[in-house]
């Protein structure tokens, strides 16, 4: 099941004018912030930019979402963010909760 973060979660502005955050809380432990903005890796192409917070608000690495010794991952499409939020969802076995709010609920 994909997850169209775009559309059901909100954002706030980030960074500038074009920037845009989505944060995205995981039971008590993590939160997956979700970036696109003139100085993320990808922007120039349309792409996003993901880094995982642990419990005191630092970043961290996390197996299967970053790669060892980083704690964020850049140029990935909407789906391979709607991955890592279905992964983290597996991981954690947490519901994915949008801390900005959804733009619409069904």
């Amino acid at each position: 099941m994909r997850i169209d973060f775009q559309k059901v979660y909100a954002s706030k502005s980030y960074f500038d004018d074009d920037g845009k955050q989505w944060l995205v809380q995981f039971g008590n432990d993590y939160q997956l912030s979700i970036i696109r903005h003139r100085g993320s890796m990808g922007y120039r192409e349309g792409l996003f930019e993901i880094g995982v917070f642990g419990d005191c608000d630092s970043m961290v690495e996390l197996p299967g979402i970053t790669a060892e010794g980083d704690t964020v991952k850049g140029f990935l499409t909407p789906e391979e963010v709607s991955c890592i939020i279905l992964k983290m969802q597996f991981l954690t076995d947490s519901q994915p909760v949008s801390v900005f709010g959804l733009k619409y609920e069904n």
